[in-house]
């Protein structure tokens, strides 16, 4: 059975993910925490737009670059609810990057299930933007943004705590 310890009015559970009961209350906690995010190069940031939403716990962020530039970030949204019956808690995580293509923008949003691993959800932002042929965040040696791009999430690395 998980244990249970509280930190800053929410609770933690012990290691692992998915569904937990304690006495008569169910918790749900995925497998990307923020803690995992934090060990994986993230760093804090906090949502403007968001943070006056009592279920939102905090922003995490990883530019995600190659020898030529930055080719995109990588978001993480953490909210922590409560049921409105008051029968339990669940942390949710959603993972957002935003890619551009010839001048069009559009956003890549994910609802992590809570058997989605980090290097999981890593692996498939990096093939989205491989595969749609993303023009590049920002180059490093001045070209244009669109330059052809390296080979996909293999090169994920922090560099700098800088945000979008």
């Amino acid at each position: 059975m998980a244990t249970k310890r509280k930190t800053d009015d929410r609770l933690e559970l012990g290691s692992g993910a998915g569904y937990f009961e304690i006495g008569k209350r169910q918790y749900w906690r995925p497998l990307i925490t923020p803690s995992l995010l934090m060990a994986a190069g993230y760093k804090t940031w906090t949502n403007s737009f968001k943070k006056n939403d009592t279920s939102y716990r905090g922003s995490f962020q990883k530019r995600v670059t190659d020898e030529r530039g930055t080719r995109y970030f990588i978001n993480f949204e953490h909210s922590h609810f409560t049921y409105h019956d008051g029968r339990g808690d669940m942390e949710s995580v959603v993972c957002e990057a935003q890619f551009s293509r010839g001048g069009v923008t559009f956003n890549v949003e994910t609802i992590q299930g809570f058997d989605i691993t980090l290097e999981q959800t890593e692996t498939l932002i990096g093939d989205i933007w491989t595969g749609a042929k993303c023009d590049y965040y920002e180059c490093f040696d001045g070209d244009e943004r669109n330059v052809p791009q390296g080979d996909g999430p293999s090169n994920v690395r922090d560099t700098e705590e800088e945000t979008q």
